[in-house]
């Protein structure tokens, strides 16, 4: 027995020696967060109606047919496209920085402690210039409305000669434009429809408590059975005991799977990382017959980003870091590259039959005369 072992080691009792049951992996979970970015803006783009346009007096098919000609017409923008394109620019370069600090779970992208405040710096950098942009925004529109009814006054006299011509020229403008004018956003429908923000979350698993009340309540009815003075009284409890024993039986499963899941998932992506990095340069290796620069540094952004997110502590990832950490020194940089060839192989080696990434490596024999 595992007691008697241990007891035995230690110089003590077996009595003295009691198991305790620690759920390790739920103290894993807590050694994150789940981040929820909200980052988004009205779009200020309006489908064309055959009102907008003033050609209620054409038909159905005929409007068809001239949305299709005139495709870049067919919705008003509101804002110029390249204003837009700002905000979308550092809204990816936002979504992009919580990608590189967390893990994809199913309940969202969780970030580990140790890379949590490295993630947040960033994260408010893109807020406060995401900010600044729609500050800049508010304060250029008057200019901005000025440039866009401009660009709308060539479409109006495009569109004017699909009409009747119940009205001049100059008339036909006049009204599309006011129409669209009442349209442009004001300074304050900007400061209300565009917002960055996140939520911070727990991964949501059941806590002890829970059980614990879902556990005593299998206890109480079970204790009820003895007092059931009737068959129907005594099948509704063990119905209700049933029910009980069942839920918990679900919950504890359903807790293990996903934390199993997600321990998986993360030891799983940084050995694919460092698989799929030392793949990388083993072949430079092979076509250049050196260390180049460019795998240097990727070896070093590899090494830092894994150890951030090496939260569980997992000693054979911090070993093989060590290992690639001692070929980067100027020390290591004195011996063969088959000594440095050997090294990224045994590693590589080592995480391909764990990792995500299940391509295969350079044939040894391949390096030639390097090794």
């Amino acid at each position: 027995m595992v007691a008697a072992a241990i007891a035995e080691k230690i110089g003590e009792s077996q009595e003295k020696v009691k198991a305790r049951n620690v759920d390790w992996a739920a103290e894993m979970i807590k050694r994150g967060v789940l981040i929820e970015l909200t980052i988004g803006r009205t779009r200020f783009q309006k489908k064309m109606t055959k009102t907008d346009l003033g050609l209620d007096d054409i038909t159905d098919l005929t409007f068809e047919k001239f949305m299709s000609e005139y495709y870049d017409l067919g919705s008003k923008l509101l804002i110029p496209k390249r204003v837009l394109l700002l905000f979308n620019k550092i809204e990816n370069r936002a979504r992009r920085n919580l990608y590189a600090h967390s893990f994809q779970t199913p309940w969202g992208h969780f970030v580990p402690c140790t890379a949590y405040l490295k993630w947040k710096e960033r994260n408010e950098g893109f807020r406060l210039e995401y900010e600044k942009a729609k500050g800049q925004l508010q304060m250029d529109m008057p200019e901005l409305t000025k440039e866009i009814l401009e660009e709308y006054r060539h479409a109006a006299a495009k569109l004017y000669d699909r009409t009747l011509k119940n009205k001049t020229l100059e008339k036909f403008t006049e009204d599309f434009l006011k129409l669209l004018e009442s349209q442009i956003p004001t300074f304050d429908e900007i400061a209300d429809t565009f917002y960055f923000d996140w939520d911070v979350f727990y991964v949501p698993l059941p806590n002890e408590i829970e059980e614990e009340f879902l556990k005593a309540e299998v206890t109480r009815s079970e204790s009820t059975i003895q007092q059931a003075k009737t068959r129907a009284e005594v099948d509704k409890v063990r119905a209700e005991v049933q029910m009980h024993k069942d839920t918990v039986s679900k919950i504890l499963e359903s807790k293990r799977e996903k934390i199993d899941s997600l321990m998986d998932s993360v030891s799983g992506e940084l050995r694919g990382a460092i698989f799929t990095t030392l793949k990388d340069v083993l072949a430079n290796i092979k076509s250049r017959s050196v260390l180049s620069s460019s795998s240097i540094k990727s070896l070093a952004a590899l090494v830092e980003r894994t150890r951030m997110m090496n939260f569980m502590g997992d000693d054979d990832i911090e070993k093989a870091l060590l290992k690639i950490e001692e070929v980067l020194t100027e020390k290591f940089r004195g011996k063969s590259i088959k000594d440095v060839t050997e090294v990224f192989v045994e590693i590589a080696t080592e995480f391909r039959q764990s990792a995500l990434e299940k391509s295969d490596l350079p044939d040894m024999d391949d390096f030639g005369y390097l090794l």
